[in-house]
């Protein structure tokens, strides 16, 4: 029985070391990659900036969990935000005409919520701006996650739209210049 088992092993391992390499003539088409790329660009991704240091003011009024505030003057920005005297960053004046400016708000929450933007790309149709919510530990004291961004401008574009945590969300009409 060994023997068998010997001699079967034996007869795979020089099966296996015996393989005929051939090699191959082809060559890669330029032109056709290039043409596949051409079909599937990568998307165009625009400069954003986080404005720190607002807190959204209990006027304003919200109807989902996340919201988002398109803000066209500095005067929104005064409307509807105050900016913390305890913040760590200086305040730096938003540049409404090179720059979209947008608010994203969350109810109140008691935990401590961050907020951020992780890219903002040019679509088919729409600026396409990816945001995440993380929640944190719970604290005593009920806080309204707020998060303050620039959006380079890009003309040709009438709405922005939302992804929170990768799922698409709300989208905003934009003004037309």
């Amino acid at each position: 029985m060994k023997t068998i088992l010997l001699f079967t092993g034996v007869l795979f391992v020089l099966g296996a070391c015996s393989t005929k390499k051939t090699e191959s003539t082809s060559t890669a088409d330029s032109l056709s990659i290039t043409a596949e790329l051409a079909d599937n660009p990568a998307p165009i991704s625009l400069a954003f900036s986080p404005l720190g240091g607002f807190s959204v003011k209990n006027s304003v009024a919200m109807q989902d969990t996340v919201n988002f505030i398109l803000l066209e003057s500095q005067e929104d920005i005064d409307k509807n935000f105050v900016y913390e005297k305890s913040a760590t960053q200086q305040l730096v004046q938003p540049e409404f005409i090179i720059n979209f400016m947008v608010a994203m708000v969350c109810l109140p929450t008691d935990y401590q919520t961050t907020l951020g933007v992780e890219k903002v790309e040019v679509g088919t149709d729409a600026i396409n701006v990816y945001v995440t919510s993380t929640r944190g530990t719970k604290g005593s004291i009920p806080n309204k996650p707020t998060l303050l961004f620039a959006v380079e401008r890009r003309d040709g574009f009438s709405k922005m739209q939302f992804y929170v945590n990768g799922i698409k969300n709300k989208a905003l009409m934009l003004p037309v210049n």
